[in-house]
């Protein structure tokens, strides 16, 4: 059986240590004394450092000679470093990696003659039978935090602060071999200041010691010096300007998350734990055991995503300015999300949720206009209520859903009573309407519902659009209010009324759509006082037709989708034998010519203008050229006739009427009645 002791080594409160005494990597030479010779100088040469302590001393002339040997390379920008070391008693074959505490240690590389390479390091190599066999295994972080580092290692006999067995005893290196009392002890660049209680066996981070400008990443210790690490106390990380990561591991007792206030750069928080059946990415999920994310534990950090998979409390302004944040999923159906707790987010994310939606405080989201909930997913059993119409039977509200779609909202309170009792689905948004984040929703479309009662929707300061699909009967006074961006409103034609000033200081609200008639509009639904902006247009469905007005056929009607927004199509122009189409006219009189160009303002008929087709001659209009048009045209002439006869006199077709027209007319009479010749 192995058997592991962790070495903890004492923390140096205010220590100053240098770039180059970062410890990279380790390993062990050993033999006989010209062979570990001859490797010290080929290791030096190479950059190693060798502790100048043989750590088999007096163990007798056919012992090997074995020593430490370290790399420094602090300025590798990425390199590993040296943060632990462990001491193990095996018994049988020699593992080279286990994990213990969440990291993996790794044995330390030898080198040097056959029997310490056949003993795979063994710091009591070739000692007398009954001495420990003892094997040194290192651990280094995995990023370049530069957290907790070795910046020292040295050997005496000195007992305190050394590495200790599994019995909590003083681990001498030459253990049961007889000669001199060798200890291991390292320093570090910093270490956890911790308060402990009086048995030493639980304690709280207070502190980590050292240059906090160099840490990138940290992990959180389950146990500092053997005690339980039961919490992180605030504000341990509040200067920490270049941390990116926090990292727990799978024994994390701690029910509170360390606070990251003001750590500009952080990005991730993480657990190796994998026994989440919601759990997408434990890479960015905080440990079960966290039950409250308190006051801006996460404010002005550069967090990206985080999971969040317990029963939990998110409190005030814990994710205050995280304008990176892109995505939060709370994976619980019990959590408690307190006031502005995403508030002043600049950048555009989503929250996905599973809850009631009564469970949600009204200003969560506040001052987020690009932060939307993306998911919903309703309680089961008694607990579970409907936000909008307040129902408690989830049978008989088995279609609600609302949801947000890129900050557009969906309501539909469809339920199976509906068509015998539509008055039950009502919207009452009293207890919910900030808990959604109304600065985000710049849209909202809604099914199913029949009324929106007085000063429902109040204060969306950046809704553009209210979309009604179907069911709506009633708008309350004032139902929607003080929303100053809204411009478009679309109606349902079941609508009956609409309460006084009901879109009061809506004062971009430019056009409203009835899903009806003109008729409807004007004589089905009631308006209160008020009821909306003077520079609103309203819209409805409206027809074209056309009037062929006496002569040839008419185009059929067209169905023109909203009145004083739209226009008709030019259609194929009728004909009539004997008459010219002269256009379309707002009268039969066909004195107000229409504009294919315009809208149309409602439902409307176009009448056609025509022009008869008459001979050269004809002056009266009968059809035939003879001698009542030449007695019109001589008295005409003797300014005996004065009737408007719209040009035809002007038989010529030039200037004006004179003697050449008379000529004209004469000899088309004549023409016309010459004698055919045979």
């Amino acid at each position: 059986m192995k058997k592991y002791i962790l070495l903890f080594v004492a923390l140096l409160a205010g220590m100053s240590v240098c770039a180059e005494d970062y410890i990279t990597d380790v390993m062990l030479i050993g033999g006989t004394q010209s062979e570990v010779n001859l490797l010290k100088a080929l290791y030096t040469e190479q950059g190693w450092t060798v502790i100048n302590k043989d750590l088999n001393k007096g163990c007798g002339s056919s012992s090997d000679y074995i020593y430490l040997l370290y790399k420094n390379l602090s300025d590798s920008i990425g390199h590993n470093f040296v943060t632990d070391f462990v001491i193990s008693t095996v018994e049988g074959e020699v593992a080279n990696t286990f994990i213990n505490n969440g990291c993996t240690y790794y044995l330390v590389p030898y080198d040097g003659g056959e029997h310490f390479k056949s003993v795979q390091g063994d710091l009591n190599s070739n000692c007398r039978s009954g001495s420990a066999n003892l094997h040194l295994y290192y651990t280094t972080t995995e990023k370049d935090d530069r957290c907790c580092i070795v910046t020292s290692i040295n050997f005496n006999n000195k007992k305190d602060g050394a590495v200790v067995d599994d019995n909590s005893n003083f681990c001498d290196f030459n253990d049961g071999a007889g000669g001199d009392y060798i200890y291991m002890h390292t320093d570090k660049t910093q270490g956890w200041n911790v308060y402990m209680n009086s048995s030493r066996t639980q304690c709280y981070i207070t502190g980590l010691d050292g240059p906090k400008e160099f840490i990138k990443s940290v992990v959180i210790p389950t146990s500092v010096d053997g005690a339980e690490v039961l919490y992180v106390k605030d504000p341990v990380f509040s200067e920490f300007t270049n941390l990116e990561t926090m990292d727990f591991h799978d024994a994390c007792i701690f029910d509170r998350m360390p606070s990251l206030r003001g750590c500009s750069k952080f990005k991730r928080v993480g657990t190796s734990e994998r026994n989440s059946q919601f759990a997408i990415n434990e890479q960015f999920m905080i440990p079960f055991s966290i039950k409250t994310i308190p006051h801006y534990a996460f404010a002005g950090t550069a967090i990206e995503k985080i999971e969040i998979p317990s029963q939990i409390e998110i409190e005030s302004f814990a994710f205050d300015g995280c304008d990176s944040l892109k995505e939060v999923s709370l994976l619980n159906a019990d959590i408690i999300i307190n006031s502005y707790a995403f508030a002043n987010i600049k950048g555009m994310g989503s929250v996905k949720i599973r809850g009631r939606l009564n469970d949600l405080d009204p200003s969560i989201f506040i001052y987020s206009p690009n932060l939307y909930l993306s998911e919903f997913r309703p309680g089961g059993g008694d607990l579970w209520a409907c936000g909008w119409c307040g129902g408690d039977n989830e049978e008989s509200h088995n279609n609600l859903y609302w949801i947000f779609e890129q900050n557009q909202l969906k309501i539909n309170c469809y339920s199976n009573v509906w068509e015998d009792h539509p008055q039950e689905q009502v919207i009452n948004t009293k207890t919910w309407e900030r808990a959604i984040g109304i600065l985000s929703i710049n849209k909202i479309t809604i099914e199913h519902v029949d009324s929106i009662r007085n000063r429902e929707f109040y204060g969306f300061t950046n809704l553009e659009t209210v979309d009604i699909v179907s069911g709506l009967r009633s708008i309350g006074d004032s139902g929607v209010v003080a929303c100053p961006k809204l411009k478009r409103v679309n109606l349902p034609s079941c609508l009956k009324s609409i309460g006084a000033y009901a879109f009061l200081d809506c004062n971009s609200l430019t056009d409203i759509y009835f899903d009806g008639s003109h008729e409807q509009w004007t004589r089905e639904v009631a308006k209160g006082d008020g009821w909306k902006p003077d520079t609103t247009t309203v819209h409805w469905h409206c027809t074209v037709t056309f009037n062929s007005n006496g002569h040839g056929t008419a185009p059929d009607p067209q169905s023109i989708e909203w009145s004083n927004q739209d226009q008709a199509a030019v259609p194929t122009a009728p004909s009539a034998e004997g008459y010219n189409f002269t256009g379309w006219y707002r009268d039969a009189a066909c004195t107000n010519r229409w504009n294919f160009d315009d809208v149309i303002p409602g439902d409307m008929t176009l009448y056609a203008g025509w022009q008869k087709i008459y001979v050269t001659g004809d002056i009266d209009g009968n059809g035939e050229v003879d001698g009542n048009d030449l007695n019109i045209l001589i008295n005409i002439l003797l300014g005996k006739d004065t009737n408007d006869y719209a040009g035809r006199e002007n038989v010529d077709g030039e200037g004006g009427i004179d003697g050449t027209d008379l000529n004209k007319l004469i000899n088309i009479i004549l023409a016309n009645n010459l004698p055919r010749l045979y």
